[in-house]
């Protein structure tokens, strides 16, 4: 969680910290997340960019970068797939509430 802003390593290099293998990483931590490690760090990274769209004046292209996402059109992608809206329809709803 404290490192939602870079790039999710590759689950070899996480199964050799944890002295396992991919496989067991892959299914333990679905069977404990409900989601595979890439899908959960997808999930918090948008979670994470709600809640920096709600509570700070940053503008959606320097939370994007913040959030650690390759271009503004990564992120608008991603954000949308899983808030089924855009960050920015996101920003005028919460903004203007």
């Amino acid at each position: 969680m404290d490192h939602l802003d870079e790039s999710l390593k590759p689950l070899y290099e996480i199964a050799a910290l944890h002295n396992t293998n991919e496989h067991k990483i892959k299914t333990g931590f679905k069977k404990v997340f409900g989601s595979t490690p890439n899908q959960y760090h997808r999930e918090q990274r948008i979670e994470r960019s709600k809640i920096l769209i709600e509570n700070t004046d940053l503008s959606l292209s320097e939370i994007a970068q913040k959030m650690g996402f390759a271009s503004y059109p990564a992120f608008s992608k991603t954000f949308k797939q899983l808030a089924k809206v855009t960050p920015r329809k996101y920003s005028k709803s919460t903004r203007n509430s």
